[in-house]
């Protein structure tokens, strides 16, 4: 069973202003 590659972030991380 090989392991699936990693999703894609669903939505941007909240970056820090």
């Amino acid at each position: 069973n090989r392991t699936p590659p990693p999703e894609p972030e669903a939505f941007p991380a909240p970056h820090d202003v």
